[in-house]
């Protein structure tokens, strides 16, 4: 039996940080520059890094694509991102980012139809239901 980790980074201000306890006024920085830490799980082996943009969760649109774009082109890593995807602009915006995979969840509990639009021009192996 193999097991696959996939580390998770949460984004505000283009720094990986962790809220307590979901609270944005208190978190804690483990890096200001993402990619260190992309590089970091690279060099151990890992393959794919779940990014989660809580800026881009708060304002219903993704907003560190920056981030997102600078770890795909710096990195083989396969990038799935989530936060604040809403529209289909903002998924095409997070593909052309490089993200291989999206996570979608109140959309598709929100508006059913929109997300079964994405999943048949995406395909399923696209996007996750997060």
């Amino acid at each position: 039996m193999k097991i696959e980790i996939i580390p998770a980074t949460d984004i505000i201000g283009g720094a990986c940080v962790r809220l307590t306890q979901g609270d944005y006024g208190r978190r804690t920085t483990y890096y200001s520059d993402p990619l260190e830490a992309a590089l970091r799980f690279e060099e151990t082996g890992i393959r794919r890094l779940h990014m989660v943009d809580l800026d881009g969760a708060k304002a219903a649109q993704p907003r560190n694509l920056a981030v997102l774009e600078r770890i795909a082109s710096k990195t083989a890593l396969e990038v799935q991102y989530g936060g604040g995807i809403k529209s289909p602009e903002a998924l095409r915006s997070v593909f052309d980012a490089g993200a291989r995979r999206a996570i979608c969840g109140s959309v598709a509990v929100r508006r059913p139809e929109l997300f079964a639009g994405w999943l048949a021009e995406f395909g399923p192996g696209k996007l996750i239901l997060g």
